[in-house]
């Protein structure tokens, strides 16, 4: 089975330092880093974020979430795979704000619905304990959505 692994930072690269009005989410499977997403305060892409994987909870598929990185969008989109507790995850790229006329998948592959939903809501708990700086961000972000992270949580554990 293929191994996501997920992982958010603030640090510069080679740890010089932390980044202002961004956040990095890097994807991997197997341990190869297969897409990365630099998530900018202007466009703060949590709620949504955490909303899509409410609705992969909760079996509301299809669904999707666009994230802007001033300049493309990075598009998650979750579809149904039906008779299975499995779910289709596709990330996907576009430039067009409007239409999906350039839209182009990079990845996709059948996960359980848990496995994703933990897999990203444990490593952005994580992030915010450990590494999350707010002075880099809420200034013009916003507070992140702690009430929506914190009954995807609760979910989990039922």
């Amino acid at each position: 089975m293929t191994r996501l692994q997920v992982r958010f930072t603030q640090k510069r690269p080679n740890n010089q330092g932390y980044l202002m009005g961004w956040i990095r989410i890097y994807i991997s499977i197997d341990n190869n880093i297969i897409h990365g997403i630099h998530t900018s305060d202007v466009y703060p892409p949590y709620d949504s974020f955490l909303d899509f994987f409410q609705d992969i909870l909760h079996n509301n598929l299809p669904t999707r979430c666009d994230i802007y990185e001033e300049g493309i969008f990075t598009v998650f989109i979750a579809e149904e795979v039906p008779n299975s507790d499995l779910v289709e995850f596709n990330i996907c790229v576009k430039k067009d704000e409007y239409t999906d006329s350039d839209l182009k998948c990079v990845y996709s592959d059948k996960f359980k619905k848990q496995v994703l939903v933990r897999e990203f809501i444990t490593k952005y708990r994580t992030f915010l304990s450990d590494e999350y700086r707010p002075e880099s961000w809420e200034e013009v972000g916003g507070p992140m959505p702690m009430s929506k992270l914190e009954q995807i949580e609760k979910e989990l554990t039922n």
